[in-house]
């Protein structure tokens, strides 16, 4: 069992990706372990909640290798079950109420 799981906490890896990969992925093109094994960064974290606030997380720099540390997924975890086609959007978006945040 997990020191996370013992405790009753709940850790979160996280690790920057470059934008194309993480589109890439959300695509079903890669699947998880790739998009954060074949990533340029090499610095990586594990969050969990802090105890003064339930929204805020506290960060833990992690050095050892992302690869050797236990916390990846299993090869093949995917978005989709097949790979999506690409998609285009044509014609133009209103504008944006400041007020509101609405297109």
């Amino acid at each position: 069992m997990s020191e996370a799981a013992e405790s009753g906490d709940d850790r979160y890896l996280v690790a920057g990706v470059e934008p194309e990969r993480l589109r890439q992925f959300r695509c079903g093109m890669i699947d998880l372990r790739s998009l954060l094994l074949e990533r340029q960064f090499s610095e990586w974290h594990l969050a969990r909640a802090s105890e003064s606030s339930e929204n805020d997380f506290v960060l833990e720099p992690q050095t050892s290798s992302l690869e050797k540390s236990g916390v990846l997924p299993e090869a093949g975890f995917m978005l989709h079950d097949q790979p999506a086609e690409e998609t285009t959007l044509r014609g133009t978006v209103g504008n944006q109420d400041n007020a509101t945040g609405w297109l």
